[in-house]
């Protein structure tokens, strides 16, 4: 709904009234050309992951999201990752 109301052109701000205070974290994985690939999950070309993914990157922004991009590496790194990143 986020990245529709974007692509539609629609302010998110009209979308949206409540958006966090700065303090919020949001984990962000950017597309991967190496490990992408377009099924029945992911019927978008790797081209349209990267604009859909600049999209919500802007957005979270916009909201107040603090973003934090997770590093490309093994899926289990990425857990820890993210998992540090939260506090676990």
């Amino acid at each position: 709904m986020l990245v529709h109301g974007r692509k539609v052109g629609e302010p998110a701000r009209t979308r949206f009234r409540n958006s966090p205070n700065g303090f919020t974290p949001a984990n962000a994985s950017r597309p991967w050309q190496n490990i992408f690939v377009e099924d029945e999950e992911r019927r978008h070309s790797f081209a349209e992951a990267v604009t859909e993914y600049n999209v919500l990157l802007e957005a979270f922004i916009e909201f107040g999201y603090k973003v934090c991009e997770v590093p490309r590496m093994a899926n289990k790194d990425r857990v820890e990752f993210i998992l540090s990143e939260i506090g676990n």
